[in-house]
């Protein structure tokens, strides 16, 4: 049975050149991996995709018209290990999806594995530079100059002329987002600026401190027909209730309590988004937004907005560092809220509203 979105169509699957990736890490690494799907359908034209991740990022994979079959790890595990492939595509390093890519039938193999003494090692010579950045800390923070895209697909033995993220959002999450804000008082003459206020419980260090956004917003606050909003997940609800608080609503919360195609229609319907390096800053370079993207702890190198963004990155000494947890998260304190709302004009002026 071949799944295309939502249509299910039988075939022989033999006369197909099967592909499995496995992808897992956090929904915005995911996101930013499905460049590759419309490489892999140019090189093999008559090809089935299956992808394995977890089930927290199924939903930004539903639909796809490029991924033939999702495959959950916490319950299709097995069926990835009984089906033979012609090729695999191992982008994680997690225990879990490395050990699946070992075991895992197919002709081929490309990315992380787990060799026979039990360490992370790789398939080909190709992903060697992959593997190299996870352990040497100069090439990650300093050294690198590729973005995420170029490093998968030199894993991948592809070229690197790669295109844009592909994420199916469809029409009933785009409306429900214009909805939402229609219901909190944005009009079509209004520049919407949508601050996304965390970065997850895991990477804590990437937060923005909350008196920059109340500085950022006072700001804002001056500029004609222009609107602030603040998103964030479940992480983020008190955290908006202070901000939204301490500007006298000027910045409106709009709840934290959406799903992730639910946020993704609220940021389509935002015109600038101004946030960390997190899944938020994803979902927007995949709709092709005016992004203005902080960064800290992470590196900027990796990330390609396509354009269509602004990428504001801390020069202090430590940073990057990847550090999960900080005593004094100078890096973020370092980007100063007059620098993002420069950036914010430089984008307004480009709208004839």
């Amino acid at each position: 049975m071949l799944t295309f979105g939502n249509i299910r169509i039988k075939k022989n699957l033999d006369n197909f050149f099967k592909i499995l990736i496995i992808k897992f890490g956090a929904p915005g690494d995911v996101l930013r991996t499905t460049p590759i799907l419309e490489s892999l359908r140019k090189k093999y034209r008559h090809c089935y995709i299956a992808w394995l991740t977890w089930r927290a990022s199924l939903e930004l994979l539903e639909n796809n018209p490029m991924i033939d079959k999702l495959l959950s790890c916490n319950n299709s595990a097995k069926e990835a290990l009984t089906e033979k492939y012609d090729m695999l595509l191992s982008f994680d390093k997690d225990p879990t999806a490395i050990s699946l890519a070992t075991k895992a039938k197919a002709k081929k193999k490309f990315g992380f594995k787990i060799d026979r003494f039990g360490a992370l090692n790789v398939f080909n010579d190709n992903s060697l530079y992959a593997l190299q950045l996870g352990i040497d800390n100069r090439l990650k923070f300093s050294g690198n100059s590729k973005t995420y895209q170029e490093i998968i697909y030199e894993m991948s033995e592809l070229k690197r002329d790669y295109g844009p993220y592909i994420f199916n959002l469809d029409e009933r999450c785009v409306l429900y987002g214009r909805k939402v804000l229609y219901k909190f008082g944005m009009k079509p003459y209004h520049t919407v600026i949508g601050l996304n206020t965390g970065a997850g419980k895991i990477f804590l260090t990437k937060k923005w401190p909350i008196t920059y956004f109340v500085q950022l917003t006072k700001m804002l606050a001056k500029l004609k027909n222009v609107k602030i909003v603040l998103l964030g997940g479940g992480d983020e609800r008190a955290i908006n209730k202070i901000i939204s608080s301490k500007t006298k609503q000027v910045a409106v919360n709009l709840g934290t309590h959406y799903s992730k195609k639910e946020f993704a229609g609220i940021v389509n319907n935002c015109d600038i988004i101004v946030t960390a390096d997190t899944l938020c800053m994803h979902i927007a370079i995949a709709l092709k937004k005016k992004i203005i993207a902080l960064f800290g702890p992470t590196a900027e190198m990796e990330v390609d907005l396509y354009g269509s963004g602004k990428k504001i990155s801390s020069r202090i000494p430590c940073s990057p560092c990847y550090r999960l947890r900080c005593h004094d998260t100078k890096c973020m304190k370092s980007i100063k809220p007059d620098s993002v709302f420069k950036e914010i004009k430089q984008f307004i002026s480009q709208y004839d509203k």
